[in-house]
């Protein structure tokens, strides 16, 4: 299969799974810009190979349920989800507030589980996070899991953009705010990205290497009133206990280098 039909089929997958309902052929070549008759003939072909799902009656196109559930049943991402998501609740109902879990995978922040407060906003989070890195929690602690040397490469030229009048744009006070957060065990991003709405991140490591964080967001408002370090110290407690909880993630190490 040459390069450019790979790079079509990728993005045909990913834009199926990410729907929350079947697509025809015709939205697909719409949505990704792609001729029509060749849409046809590759979602044909990826239908017959077992990529995609074809309801012959509606014509439409769903996920292959390898897409959808990718993971063995007892991989340690699998095993630890219950735990995680277990945490993320008692977050959440402690602080009536939005709560979840990343994990970073490369340069790429997941988002494992997310329980929904009683802030908003929370429509924007999606399972691969695009948030500023500069200017989100789980983004500095990204940073944070990296060499410095590479942090230029993942923030790009500064000055870095400015969201809002909050936003740290030079890299020299972004470092002093990131070895101050994890100094005390957690980041608050406060109005950084977005006017009114805050995140308090705190670290997850694993063999003494950052793999992740949990997280509290919603209306700065909200946060203040409850206790910036008193959330911060609360996501610490939980992050500290991640590692113990968790042993199984041990022998996947390189997962998170």
């Amino acid at each position: 299969m040459a390069r450019n039909q790979k790079l079509k089929v990728s993005k045909i997958i990913e834009l199926v799974v990410r729907s929350n309902r079947p697509l025809t052929s015709q939205q697909i070549a719409e949505t990704l810009s792609l001729d029509t008759s060749t849409t046809n003939r590759l979602l044909n072909s990826m239908a017959e190979d077992g990529l995609l799902r074809k309801d012959r009656k509606t014509r439409t196109f769903h996920p292959a349920a390898a897409a959808l559930f990718p993971l063995p049943l007892f991989h340690p991402l699998s095993t630890s989800a219950e735990k995680i998501w277990s945490a993320v609740l008692q977050l959440r109902n402690e602080w009536s507030l939005t709560a979840g879990f990343v994990y970073f995978y490369g340069d790429e922040r997941i988002l494992a589980a997310i329980a929904m407060g009683v802030d908003p906003l929370t429509s924007q989070y999606n399972t691969i996070l695009t948030s500023p890195i500069h200017a989100s929690g789980s983004g500095k602690l990204l940073l944070a899991s990296k060499p410095e040397g590479r942090w230029k490469s993942l923030l790009g030229p500064t000055p870095l953009h400015q969201f809002t009048p909050r936003t740290t744009t030079d890299l020299k006070s972004l470092e002093r705010e990131i070895k101050s957060g994890i100094e005390n065990g957690f980041i608050a991003c406060q109005d950084d990205y977005i006017e009114g709405f805050s995140v308090v991140s705190s670290p997850v490591y694993l063999r003494k290497r950052i793999i992740g964080c949990f997280f509290i967001s919603g209306r700065s408002e909200n946060l203040n009133e409850k206790g910036i370090t008193e959330i911060g110290s609360s996501l610490n407690k939980r992050s500290s206990l991640f590692e113990l909880s968790n042993p199984a993630l041990n022998d996947f190490e390189s997962l998170f280098i």
